[in-house]
């Protein structure tokens, strides 16, 4: 880091940082835990953090502890130091954010067995980052200087391309003018045994009261000689070796020595011997007993670096290549079904629980100049003061900071709003928000994480209330972009912004004047991220491609929803293409390459394409099962059903359609063996599905028996309870049309029962009548004469029509009218079927029951009503005509031929209607 150019410092708040409720652990010991965090423009991160016990003194001084790491790491900025990227203060543990290295530590390397041996052109290249990290702290500045103190395998990180950086400054110390600063004993937990062997015979002496840079050059001798010979020096008589420096005889330099003979004696290539020698003669020098009789740093850097610049860089590649085969890359995604802030891991509490409370008491959130005895403005004061740095301290009280506190207390206030449910209040803070934005300037850092809270706000509240301040408020977060200079946390950004975009505009209806709208601003802001994508100098070509799909996803939904599908198609085929084009076979293992797929089949299918609508959904389906980022099998399995369901309507609408890919599809639901629960139901049902769709030939019964009883021993997610209903009756649909009666009941039986789970209540309500809507329309297909058809009716359809009305009485839903309106359909429905087996008394009933509560203003539309009200006396003339109640029955008959005349669709109800009319009138 350059004297006088300090890097600013970012405090996070806990609830920033999610984690995975399993799998997030990278470590424990007496250093504290280490997690694999979450952030959505920073991505993946190592959090450390110790939980404040014991008095306030004793809280202090574990705070004063983590102070000192993160100055020690700030003033050792460097590529192959671990980079800070801020800390967390909370009222019971303190934490430092640090990048993530996903390749674990060196120590891993050494002895991960799986490894034969670490190629020695690799071997010098780590050896040499290492000494560089430790020459930066040993030379930082001309009049300061730090020493690591602890250093030892463990403490040297590898990143995916196994790259080396120094980390644990916890141990570390500094001073001003000198070579050396005051020592600390070693307080490492796991592993303390070792770290003995990686400590200078110096500071082993009662009487050392002074770290210093040798030290480090003892450790780094020692760490040498453990990627040489891949295992610890032996250690039988640890006080003899305190005392003398000798092992079994020899002294622990000779020891050392011999041991790497050995490995000499195995590599004959001249390469090979050159590194092994080099690494010998520094080694043995760095442990040499006498402090002065070891190297500088730097020089042992020059040397290597020296060596490194004859091998060539294909060579190392050929290295990493081979090695990384047998290493663990810890990269894993975010469940987002199964992850937490991190202090619901840190604290085993829940945190939306205690959010409120930890931000009144944050102590770093109410710190002032002047709060001296508060730990908190310890900790931010003191980082402060460290060389320069800036510290981003929410107490500052600048002109354009007091514009920013403005705006995070607009967001924290349309945030509580959100979730109280109090959505035009969240819209009128939203208008609020929009203004102080517009009159506030932003930092760069200070844009980044206002996006992402604005990308936060319009997720919760889209999926309430989509609105034109709504689509406000995606503008200004979109315009943050310029304000952001780092071109990767930049196009991080747009890329997070037109996938929210996205589904904005897929949460209008279709062709409505607002999806117009929101179809026009989100094209215009995805056109100006296309446009600044193409200006943004960023060498991560994934990274760039992946962000313009994106772009195109949003376009191409904007289109769709517009129903413009020509347009849409053509967008998204350019997503498609570029990420084939620029990445290849590794554009199959991104979740944007199979969405866009998964598009690509509806939009075709909306243009009557169905043969190239298979062909996407197909891709979809393949892709799916590569995707790289879905952090489990079961949100894999979500994805493929998702679009396997899409398949399986398309296949139902275009019955004369070739669905020979369809056979592939259906052979890999049959293998899926390993599921439960809801998935394991959904698989079976789909597998059900498409046996129909496909006319293939096993046993129907017995699955659709078995749905209807895993119905009642699984919880489904509530968002997928309603479309799973429509699909369960669809199915049914099928069946019926197939004559297997019993099979579409089995599956109205497990309608019956997962309605239950859907959280609307008027959805609930409507799903349980189109269940009793499809019997009821199935009955009229029967006749009384057939024995089977009677018993199909009488046992089996009004049985469950009886059942569904009892629930629709008892339903959650406190709106009488809405709760009249579906009783009221499904008594109609319940009457045709005891129509039907000429059961006329139960059937005059129950019609003179429903028009008798049928609210006023149904539906809206008066068509809709005449309709419901025309069959309603439909039924009411046909049960008095078969119980020879003449003139009732004309009166009610001519009353529903009124009615229906006025309904649009399709109309045998009428013409059967006209037909009793001419029945009775010529009696």
């Amino acid at each position: 880091m350059v004297a006088g150019n300090p890097r600013k410092i970012r405090q996070f708040a806990a609830s920033e940082i999610l984690c995975n409720i399993r799998g997030s652990l990278l470590g424990r010991g007496g250093f504290g835990t280490v997690r694999l965090g979450h952030h959505q423009v920073l991505g993946r991160l190592a959090i450390k953090y110790q939980h404040l016990q014991g008095s306030l003194a004793e809280m202090r001084q574990a705070k004063k502890e983590l102070l000192k790491e993160v100055k020690m790491m700030l003033l050792a900025a460097h590529k192959h130091v671990i980079r800070i990227e801020g800390f967390i203060d909370e009222e019971d543990w303190v934490g430092v954010v640090m990048e993530h290295m996903s390749a674990g530590s060196l120590s891993d390397l050494i002895f991960n067995e799986e490894l034969e041996t670490i190629p020695l052109p690799l071997l010098l290249r780590m050896s040499y980052e290492t000494a560089d990290a430790i020459t930066n702290l040993h030379r930082m500045l001309k009049d300061l200087r730090i020493a690591h103190g602890d250093l030892k395998p463990q403490n040297i990180l590898l990143n995916s391309d196994l790259h080396c950086k120094a980390a644990d400054f916890g141990g570390a110390a500094l001073s001003h003018h000198t070579r050396t600063a005051t020592a600390r004993p070693d307080k490492t937990g796991e592993g303390s045994q070792f770290t003995l062997l990686f400590t200078a015979p110096e500071r082993l002496d009662t009487k050392c009261e002074r770290l210093t840079t040798s030290m480090d050059v003892y450790s780094f001798g020692v760490i040498l000689y453990m990627m040489i010979v891949r295992k610890y020096p032996g250690i039988r008589n640890e006080m003899f070796f305190r005392m003398t420096g000798k092992f079994q005889g020899v002294t622990f330099q000779q020891k050392l020595i011999n041991d790497i003979k050995d490995r000499l004696k195995r590599d004959k290539d001249e390469q090979g011997v050159r590194i092994i020698s080099l690494l010998e003669s520094i080694m043995t020098k760095c442990v040499d007993k006498e402090p002065s009789k070891r190297p500088a740093m730097i020089e042992i850097r020059d040397q290597l670096h020296q060596l490194l610049a004859t091998i060539k860089p294909s060579t190392i590649m050929l290295n990493i290549a081979s090695v990384l085969e047998h290493v663990t890359i810890t990269d894993d995604a975010l469940d987002e079904g199964a992850s937490k802030p991190i202090s619901h891991l840190v604290l085993g509490v829940d945190e939306s629980s205690s959010k409120r409370s930890r931000k009144t008491k944050s102590s770093l959130e109410s710190v002032t100049t002047s709060s001296a005895t508060s730990t908190s403005s310890t900790l931010v004061g003191a980082i402060k003061g460290v060389a320069g740095l800036k510290v981003s301290d929410p107490s500052t009280t600048s002109k354009n900071q007091s514009g920013y506190e403005i705006i995070q207390s607009k967001m924290r206030s349309m945030s509580d709003m959100i979730s109280n449910e109090n959505f035009d209040r969240a819209l009128y803070i939203c208008e609020e928000l929009i203004t102080a934005m517009k009159s506030t300037f932003i930092t760069a850092d200070d844009a980044i994480n206002t996006g992402c809270d604005i990308i936060n706000l319009v997720s919760d509240l889209r999926k309430h209330k989509v609105s034109l301040k709504l689509l406000q408020l995606l503008k200004c977060g979109c315009d943050l972009k310029e304000k952001i200079i780092n071109p990767r946390k930049k196009l991080e950004l747009m890329k997070m912004f037109a996938e929210e975009s996205y589904k904005i505009v897929g949460t209008t209806s279709l062709g409505s004047d607002l999806a117009q709208t929101a179809s026009n601003e989100i094209i215009s802001r995805m056109n100006g991220f296309l446009q600044s994508i193409s200006s943004t100098r960023c060498d991560d070509v994934k990274l760039v491609t992946t962000t313009q799909a994106y772009c195109w996803k949003a376009i191409g939904s904007c289109h769709y929803h517009v129903q413009k599908y020509k347009v849409a198609i053509e967008v998204n085929q350019l997503a498609i293409s570029t990420l084939e084009s620029k990445l290849g076979e590794r554009c199959r293992k991104l979740e944007v390459y199979s969405s866009c797929c998964h598009n690509a089949g509806v939009y075709y299918e909306l243009n009557n394409q169905p043969g190239e609508s298979e062909t996407f959904y197909i891709k979809s389906f393949q892709a799916n099962q590569k995707v790289e980022s879905y952090s489990s099998e079961e949100w894999r399995m979500e994805m493929i059903h998702y679009t396997i369901i899409n398949l399986c309507v398309l296949y139902q609408d275009h019955p004369t359609m070739t669905k020979t890919k369809g056979n592939d599809v259906y052979k890999f639901l049959q293998k899926q063996k390993h599921l439960t629960g809801f998935t394991h139901f959904q698989n079976k049902f789909l597998t059900l599905r498409l046996m129909i769709l496909l006319s293939l030939d096993d046993d129907v019964k017995s699955i659709c028996k078995n749905l209807a009883t895993m119905a009642t021993d699984i919880t489904p997610p509530p968002g997928e309870c309603n479309n799973l209903c429509i699909r369960l009756s669809q199915t049914a649909e099928l069946l019926f049309s197939k004559n297997d009666e019993k099979s579409a009941m089995s599956l109205i039986r497990c309608g019956m029962k997962l309605s239950e789970f859907i959280p609307d209540a008027d959805d609930e309500l409507y799903t349980l009548r189109d269940l009793a809507s499809l019997m009821a329309k199935q009955s009229s297909k029967l006749t009384s004469s057939s024995p089977s058809h009677l018993v199909t009716i009488a046992g089996g359809f009004i049985p469950l029509c009886e059942e569904i009305i009892e629930k629709i009485k008892q339903s959650k839903n406190n709106d009488q009218q809405i709760k009249d309106k579906w009783l009221s359909l499904t008594l109609n429905y319940t009457s045709q079927c005891y129509l039907t087996i000429k059961l006329y008394d139960k059937a005059l009933q129950l019609a003179n029951q429903a028009i008798d509560i049928l609210p006023l203003d149904i539906d809206q539309l008066q068509k809709f009503r005449d309709k419901f009200k025309g069959e309603m006396y439909y039924c009411i003339g046909v049960s008095n005509y078969n119980l020879e109640k003449f003139d009732l029955a004309k009166n009610a008959v001519s009353e529903a031929i009124k009615l229906l005349k006025n309904w649009s669709g399709q109309n045998d109800r009428l013409k059967e209607a006209r037909r009793y009319l001419e029945k009775i009138n010529n009696l």
